[in-house]
């Protein structure tokens, strides 16, 4: 497995960095670059309103931060198949 990060182009506080300028960074950064997924670090991000449009748009799995705890805390409470949609295709999978 190959890896790569690039750092965002972005305002220094996280609040200031809005779900369309996050959208726009991955479209122009990290999409180019052909990558396997898409992983958008910092729980401070608004990243949840982008998660599904961008799987959508490019096929890529994107996971942030957030989503990935939240993800892990359910199916560490036993809770395997959450229902939980428009956040990413994370949320269908169940860990082995």
């Amino acid at each position: 497995m190959w890896c790569t990060t690039r750092r965002a182009n972005c305002p220094a506080w996280q609040r200031e960095i809005t779900p369309e300028s996050l959208f726009k960074w991955v479209v122009e950064e990290a999409v180019p670059a052909r990558p396997d997924a898409v992983f958008i670090a910092g729980n401070g991000l608004r990243a949840v309103g982008v998660i599904d449009a961008l799987e959508q748009e490019f096929g890529l799995p994107v996971l942030t931060a957030n989503q990935t705890l939240l993800w892990r805390t359910l199916h560490c409470a036993g809770v395997l198949n959450p229902q939980i949609t428009g956040y990413g295709r994370l949320f269908g999978v169940v860990p082995a």
